[in-house]
C-alpha cells in the first residue's frame, strides 16, 4: 500500500510546491513504489502536471475536496501526507481542508507550515479542527512543537518533528559554481526567495553600503522573482524600490538580482556557489524556511534575523543572529566574514553539522517509517474525537524579545 500526497505541486511557482516534490522523491528513493499526488490549483498554469498527480483541487471549489478524497480512497494507501499552509485552501482560513479530511479513509499525516504564538483565535481553532481530524501532525522545528502542543491544545503524542528537508549539492565544488554562473572573483552573499516586502532586502542593502568600501570582493545576490500575491497586489514596486536603493547607496557593483524564477536545480547551484547565505526577514513568527536549511545542509555561513526557524538552527554558534533591521549589526556580521575565510568556514562546518539531517532521502525514510505505525484506514476518523474549545491550552507563550532564540533555546 502507497502513501499519498496532498499539496501544491509544480509546476505551480511556490515553495510549498517544491516540497512536495522532494518529499515523493524521497518517498521513492526509500522504497515506496506508489506515490501518488492531489495537487492544489490556483489558476490554469498549475494544471500542466505529471503523471503522478491522480485529483486537483481547485482551491475555491469546495466539492474537488471531496471528489479528490474519493479518488484516494478509491488507491490502496496506508496513509496520505498533507502539507497544510492556510492560505492553500478555500474557505475562512482553508476551512475547506475540513471536507477533504472528513472524507478520507486512510490516515493524515499533516505537516504545519505555518504556527504562530500569535494566531487569533480562529486560526487556532481551525489548526486543532485540522489536527483532530488528522493521526499525526508533523511540524519543522521544536519552537512550532512548542507551540501547538501548548498553546494550541495538540495532544504531545501526536505531534512529531521532522525538519525541513535539503537537496544534494551539484557535482562539482563552489569555485566550479561560481565560474559558471558569472560569480568568479567574488566573495557572494546570497538572499533567495520569492520576493515582498517581508523579505527585509533594504537592511541587507544598507549592510552592503557599510561594508562595500573595505571589501570590493563583496557581491550581494538577491535570487527569485516577485511573489507572484505582491505582484498581484502592487505590482513590481517593491522591487523598483530596491533598485532605487542600490542606485542611491552607490552599491552597484556589489548587488546582484536575478529577477526570475529559478528552478529547483538552479537554486542549489547559487547556493552552493555562494561563501554566506542572508536572511534579513521581519516576521519573527516563522517556523520553516527551506531556503536557510539548505544553505545550512550545504555547509554556508549563515547570518539571519532571529525568526522562530533560524533563531533554533543558528544556536549555539552555528551561525550569525541580528536583530530585525539592524543593518549596522548585519554589517559588523559581514565585514567579520569577509575579514576572515577561516571564520566563514567554521561557520560552514557548524550549520554543516546542524543539517547533518535534513538530506531529502533520510527524511524519505523518516516519513515512511512515520506512516508504518498509524492506524489501519478506516479507523482514522474514530481514532478520537475533536479537541474542545479551551481543551489542554495553558497561558500563550511569552514571545522573545529581539535577537534572543525563542523558548531560551
Amino acid at each position: 500500500m502507497g502513501i499519498g500526497v496532498i499539496s501544491t505541486y509544480p509546476p505551480r511557482r511556490c515553495g510549498i510546491a517544491s516540497v512536495a516534490f522532494h518529499l515523493r522523491q524521497a518517498l521513492l528513493a526509500a522504497g515506496e513504489d506508489f506515490v501518488p499526488v492531489v495537487a492544489l490549483v490556483k489558476s490554469p498554469t498549475d494544471t500542466l502536471a505529471g503523471p503522478e498527480v491522480v485529483a486537483q483541487i481547485h482551491q475555491h471549489v469546495k466539492g474537488d475536496y471531496r471528489k479528490a478524497a474519493a479518488v484516494l480512497n478509491a488507491l490502496p494507501l496506508r496513509a496520505v501526507i498533507l502539507e497544510h499552509e492556510f492560505a492553500l485552501f478555500g474557505g475562512p482560513l482553508g476551512a475547506h481542508v475540513l471536507e477533504l479530511l472528513g472524507a478520507l479513509r486512510a490516515p493524515v499525516i499533516t505537516v504545519f507550515h505555518t504556527i504562530m504564538a500569535s494566531a487569533p483565535p480562529q486560526m487556532i481553532d481551525m489548526v486543532r479542527r485540522v489536527a483532530a481530524a488528522s493521526a499525526a501532525v508533523v511540524v519543522l522545528c521544536e519552537r512550532a512543537r512548542e507551540l501547538i502542543t501548548t498553546w494550541f491544545g495538540v495532544p504531545p503524542g501526536k505531534v512529531v518533528h521532522i525538519p525541513n528537508g535539503a537537496p544534494l549539492p551539484p557535482e562539482g565544488n563552489s569555485e566550479e559554481w561560481k565560474e559558471r554562473l558569472g560569480l568568479s572573483g567574488r566573495t557572494v552573499a546570497l538572499t533567495f526567495g520569492l520576493l515582498s516586502p517581508s523579505k527585509g532586502i533594504e537592511t541587507a542593502l544598507a549592510a552592503v553600503a557599510q561594508v562595500a568600501p573595505d571589501h570590493p570582493e563583496l557581491l550581494y545576490v538577491v535570487a527569485g522573482a516577485t511573489h507572484p500575491e505582491e505582484v498581484r497586489l502592487r505590482g513590481e514596486g517593491y522591487r523598483a524600490r530596491l533598485e532605487q536603493q542600490v542606485a542611491h547607496l552607490g552599491i552597484g557593483g556589489h548587488v546582484r538580482f536575478v529577477a526570475r524564477y529559478l528552478t529547483e536545480e538552479e537554486v542549489v547551484q547559487y547556493v552552493h556557489a555562494a561563501d554566506m547565505y542572508v536572511t534579513p526577514y521581519v516576521v519573527m513568527e516563522q517556523t520553516s524556511s527551506a531556503t536557510l536549511a539548505t544553505a545550512a545542509f550545504l555547509g554556508k555561513a549563515l547570518l539571519s534575523t532571529p525568526y522562530d526557524y533560524a533563531a533554533e538552527l543558528l544556536a549555539g554558534g552555528a551561525g550569525y543572529l541580528f536583530p530585525a533591521g539592524d543593518s549596522a549589526a548585519l554589517a559588523q556580521g559581514l565585514r567579520r566574514l569577509l575579514d576572515s575565510p577561516e571564520e566563514r568556514a567554521r561557520l560552514g562546518e557548524a550549520a554543516r553539522a546542524r543539517a547533518a539531517e535534513f538530506a531529502w532521502p533520510a527524511l524519505g525514510h523518516r516519513y515512511r517509517q512515520l506512516a508504518d505505525v498509524l492506524p489501519t484506514p478506516r479507523t482514522v476518523l474514530q481514532q478520537e474525537p475533536p479537541i474542545p474549545p479551551g481543551a489542554g491550552i495553558r497561558a500563550r507563550p511569552p514571545l522573545f524579545r529581539r535577537g534572543q532564540p525563542p523558548g531560551g533555546r
